[in-house]
């Protein structure tokens, strides 16, 4: 086998739909490197900390370890995709950061990707070679772009939320909050992780669903403790830490508020549902 820096071994096009979104594993990281370069469409990648727009021209590449989940707008997104691994200690110490490189209609780079899926496409005499030196060039290119010093830290940001429609911007805080719900979560974590003012997280998101994004946390997570109060035997403390919540009292209460019961009195109501008896009418109209 010959030694190599970089490894490219699964190249493939992907297409996400709005129907993929239901199937989603969610967040999830890999054990190799991921290049991902949008063909057509627009989406987002969505990671702990930070959601990036994706659009025709965008290529990113996410180092092992990173949770992250793909979703595609209303419309299609194609991309084409290389796995990877790294054995070269400089470019490893270089992409194994907690944070994924975003690098915005770099021609040079597109150029170099398109060349791949043509060379992998005709499966040319020493192709494999071939594919190998392209991608050395890509990632040489990349390390330029996120490490000279002649790159503006405008230029270097993987994000311009201004670019992001305030429809687009509320959709992908509630996806946020959905899935950080676990969390101890407020606004001003939310405002960070979107590049935002705590203000305008608040406005946006209230514009789009009138409610703030924390009354939309706190829903979500008494969903998920009513979930888990009809098929589960943990304890109501239990449920209160696993939904989020940061007391039982508040739990309690927020919980008392919101379905005019208390949890206690919920779970009871929902078991003794399914002990109901048949009881046949006395009047039979058949």
């Amino acid at each position: 086998m010959k030694n190599r820096t970089v490894v490219p071994y699964i190249l493939l096009k992907h297409k996400y739909s709005a129907i993929d979104m239901h199937h989603s594993p969610g967040l999830h990281c890999h054990t190799f490197y991921q290049m991902v370069c949008v063909v057509s469409g627009t989406g987002m990648i969505h990671t702990t900390k930070a959601v990036i727009p994706l659009s025709p021209g965008n290529i990113v590449l996410i180092p092992p370890s990173i949770k992250h989940v793909i979703v595609t707008d209303n419309e299609p997104m194609v991309t084409s995709e290389l796995k990877f691994d790294l054995f070269d200690d400089v470019f490893v110490e270089l992409f194994t950061k907690d944070e994924i490189f975003f690098c915005d209609r770099h021609k040079e780079i597109f150029s170099l990707f398109q060349k791949i899926i043509h060379e992998a496409q005709e499966n040319s005499f020493l192709a494999e070679d071939y594919v190998t030196y392209l991608f050395s060039q890509i990632l040489v290119l990349f390390a330029r772009f996120f490490y000279s010093d002649k790159q503006s830290a405008d230029q270097k940001k993987a994000v311009s939320i201004n670019q992001i429609s305030d429809d687009r911007l509320a959709k992908s805080i509630k996806m946020y909050i959905e899935e950080n719900s676990s969390q101890d979560l407020c606004t001003e974590d939310i405002a960070a992780s979107f590049f935002l003012s705590p203000s305008s997280v608040y406005r946006k998101f209230m514009k789009a669903y009138n409610v703030s994004p924390m009354q939309y946390l706190n829903h979500v997570r008494i969903q998920k403790a009513k979930q888990l109060l009809e098929s589960s035997d943990y304890s109501i403390t239990e449920i209160s830490n696993m939904v989020g919540f940061s007391s039982i009292h508040y739990f309690s209460k927020s919980f008392s508020a919101s379905e005019k019961v208390s949890p206690a009195t919920y779970r009871s109501n929902k078991k003794s549902n399914y002990s109901l008896t048949y009881r046949k009418p006395e009047n039979d109209f058949y």
